[in-house]
């Protein structure tokens, strides 16, 4: 874990999950200390309902009262109608 400006990052082999489902990992993520906001350095990892994912970036950011998760930079998502709850 490194610290500098109003950021820490967390190294190696790093994973965020939400109450949703999703889990996505990463081999760094930055954390924002003031606005809490969540951003990737490189590519991201992960599964959630819908199925498997990657993307060459990742940002978790407060948007009105939760937070959203965002990806972008060659988004993939292989989808697997059996992880989904048919919702």
């Amino acid at each position: 874990m490194t610290e500098g400006d109003g950021t820490v990052r967390l190294e190696g082999s790093v994973s965020v999950s939400d109450a949703q489902g999703y889990r996505v990992r990463s081999e760094a993520l930055d954390l924002d200390l003031e606005t809490a906001d969540i951003t990737s350095p490189g590519g991201v990892t992960g599964t959630g309902p819908p199925g498997q994912l990657t993307a060459g970036a990742m940002r978790i950011a407060q948007e009105g009262e939760a937070p959203l998760m965002r990806f972008s930079d060659g988004v993939k998502l292989v989808y697997d109608p059996a992880s989904s709850d048919g919702d």
